[in-house]
């Protein structure tokens, strides 16, 4: 049992990407509420595009200096309104800043979080599919992909604030998801996580999205009753090892029974109404994101819970 009351005290860091829609206030409203429970600074930052890239043939050492100048007066007026734009909700209600960047999002909030000690990066959306996520299609898939520390991705204010749910592969790093996940429920101030683990396990390339289609996983023999309770007994030891004091913890082990186990775990979260999910996630290519599937970009696609993806190394 781990009691790591430091990371109670220790302010938190979260860097939150805010395009001025109000869809970016899901992310703020989320800061506001773990305000009430956590000392926190929030880094909103808006990432805007450098014409000097996307016009880079019309430049010329002459017109370096204009152009830098014209840069800098664009920074800081869009600086004051995006104070503005937040300022009119949240002000004096936590501590935040803001901030200016210009270049291409996902490599703009790389290079932020890289070089800051960040402890989230948060993005709000309304999404209700991949092609019409907070930043536009592809580019949040590409946020995901390369950040390398933990990602909020948020759908909806938060009703069940005390509890989330852990998706648990048993075969993709099982004891790093529990620790971490044990460690972001400090951070966050939930007092419960159910762990999930779901069977039969199946190899990922018989159930990515765009390959599960083509296999028949209902003639895919089911565990027994004997490996289902050996699964349990593995996880329940993990999180047993891993446990946290003041956090509750249960395990449940569910089989898809012959769906597609990206579908099933979607059917789950809908049966249970989770308003926070926990999941490990790997830094993948887009290429091995359609070869192999992505449980975390699937349930982003299909599910209203909010999603916090743990990066896997």
């Amino acid at each position: 049992m781990v009691n790591n009351k430091e990371s109670q005290m220790r302010k938190l860091n979260i860097l939150v990407g805010h395009d001025f829609q109000n869809p970016s206030n899901i992310a703020l409203d989320f800061c506001k509420e773990l305000s009430f429970q956590k000392k926190l600074h929030c880094d909103v930052v808006h990432i805007a595009p450098d014409l000097r890239i996307h016009y880079s043939s019309f430049f010329n050492e002459s017109l370096s200096e204009t152009y830098e100048n014209a840069n800098a007066t664009l920074e800081k007026n869009l600086n004051e309104a995006l104070m503005l734009f937040v300022d009119s909700k949240y002000k004096n209600q936590f501590e935040y800043s803001t901030k200016i960047r210009f270049g291409n999002v996902h490599e703009e909030l790389k290079k932020i979080s890289d070089d800051k000690l960040y402890d989230f990066l948060f993005l709000g959306t309304n999404a209700k599919n991949h092609s019409d996520f907070l930043f536009g299609g592809n580019k949040a898939e590409k946020i995901i992909r390369n950040i390398n520390i933990p990602i909020g991705v948020f759908k909806q204010k938060r009703h069940q604030t005390e509890k989330a749910l852990v998706l648990v592969d048993m075969e993709d790093s099982p004891q790093l998801v529990v620790r971490e996940a044990f460690r972001l429920a400090q951070k966050l101030g939930i007092t419960k996580l159910n762990f999930a683990t779901f069977l039969p396990i199946i190899p990922y390339y018989l159930t990515g999205p765009h390959l599960a289609a083509s296999v028949e996983l209902a003639n895919i023999q089911e565990f027994s009753a004997k490996d289902r309770k050996l699964q349990e007994e593995k996880l329940h030891e993990i999180v047993k090892k891993e446990t946290v004091s003041n956090i509750k913890t249960a395990v449940d082990i569910v089989s898809p029974q012959g769906k597609n186990l990206y579908q099933a775990v979607v059917d789950y979260l809908k049966e249970r109404s989770q308003d926070i999910v926990i999941q490990g996630r790997h830094k993948r290519s887009a290429i091995g994101d359609f070869i192999v599937g992505s449980l975390g970009q699937t349930l982003l696609r299909k599910t209203n819970s909010n999603l916090i993806l743990i990066p896997i190394e």
